[in-house]
């Protein structure tokens, strides 16, 4: 269950990658491009937490391994090589 909805979000990383190149090949402003980057780190985020979460509901039978701490995404601001306007 949870590691399909994992599975929809690394589908949605994707997306948001497809949609980062056409906000650069149409010139938006690096405003729409350092969002698109945050999103697509936070969905990449998440869908790798859902698929470490999903191994709790997995039949008994060890006891699940403690999950890693995954680091936090750096804020669309703090993305080296990006300019706000």
């Amino acid at each position: 269950m949870l590691d399909q909805v994992a599975t929809q979000l690394e589908a949605a990383a994707a997306l948001i990658e497809r949609a980062r190149h056409q906000a650069r090949w149409q010139q938006l402003p690096e405003t729409v491009a350092a969002r698109l980057v945050n999103s697509q780190a936070l969905t990449q985020h998440l869908s790798s937490e859902l698929h470490q979460l999903a191994r709790a509901f997995e039949p008994a039978g060890a006891p699940p391994a403690p999950l890693p701490a995954l680091p936090v995404p750096a804020p669309a601001a703090a993305v080296p090589g990006r300019s706000r306007l």
